[in-house]
Order: C-alpha cells, then structure tokens, then sequence
C-alpha cells in the first residue's frame, strides 16, 4: 500500500488520502478497511508528530491510477506488437 496523494482543506480540518494497492479487490477492500478503522490511531500519531493547530479528519480513498497506467501499457505493447505483423 502507498499514499499517493493527500489533499487537504483549507482551514486543515479535512484531509482526503488518497492511496494506492498492489492487489485484487479483496485487498483493496481489506486495505481500505483496515485505514478506516486505525482512522484515529493515526490521527492521534499525526498530533504527537507534527505541529498543527488542528489535526485533520482522515478520509481514506482509493487510487487507481496505476492500474490505469498499467492497463494502457498492456494495450500499447500490445498495439505495438500487432504493428510488426
């Protein structure tokens, strides 16, 4: 599992995580799962660790761009390969 990308409001008081996994649906579903319910273990390490006014409210979400990107290069190496027919 990899964080991607993390989008925060303005004030700080949401933040949306975006984060990616290698993996079928059980283990993404697993994945998301299991940051959804360490939500405050994590946000109480972000409040010790870092020096904010107010910790953010963490909102897990997936990422599929690198399934995306992978699928597209299946398809080029496989447009690629027709080509030299």
């Amino acid at each position: 599992m990899s964080v991607t990308e993390v989008e925060t409001s303005r004030d700080l008081r949401t933040a949306k995580v975006f984060v990616s996994v290698l993996g079928d649906e059980a283990q993404w579903a697993g994945s998301l799962a299991a940051l959804t319910s360490a939500r405050g273990f994590i946000r109480n390490w972000l409040r010790q660790h870092l020096d904010l006014r107010v910790t953010p409210e963490l909102d897990f979400r997936p990422d599929r761009s690198m399934e995306h990107a992978a699928r597209i290069q299946a398809l080029l190496r496989q447009v690629g390969g027709d080509a030299g027919r």
